[in-house]
């Protein structure tokens, strides 16, 4: 399942249609919105912790993209780590800060991305980076 097919799903039913079993919709939800774990009790549950806020949260921005530049661009300090699901375990894995990089590189770097701010959000991107690692 791609990324932007989890905005499709608008119902408990449109994600029972998308994954075969409740164990393979955990996984892949988790995979999607790039947590360690989605944890629910019921595909009801499933749908409203974690597909219906963040169709919800998305409705602003016309694309992923978008979404990352404006965190990277327009917000700073802990509210911008905070959208850009940059927790502590980043400054002490680098790893972990490492994988989130280059994934968010693939996104924004202006070489890929046509977006006005992608320049000036490579370089906010490149500034958090350094300072997970302490470069």
């Amino acid at each position: 399942m791609e990324r932007n097919s989890i905005y499709d799903i608008k119902s408990v039913e449109d994600l029972k249609k998308v994954f075969k079993t409740f164990k393979e919709a955990k996984e892949n939800v988790a995979q999607i919105l790039n947590i360690e774990k989605a944890t629910a009790r019921s595909w009801q549950n499933l749908y409203e912790k974690y597909i219906l806020p963040k169709t919800q949260e998305d409705m602003y921005f016309k694309d992923e993209v978008s979404k990352n530049i404006f965190y990277l661009v327009e917000l700073n300090g802990k509210l911008q780590m905070d959208f850009l699901g940059v927790s502590y375990e980043f400054y002490t894995d680098e790893k972990k800060a490492n994988k989130w990089y280059k994934q968010m590189v693939k996104k924004i770097h202006p070489d890929i991305c046509r977006h006005p701010k992608a320049t000036e959000a490579m370089q906010s991107l490149e500034n958090l980076y350094k300072g997970m690692i302490r470069k």
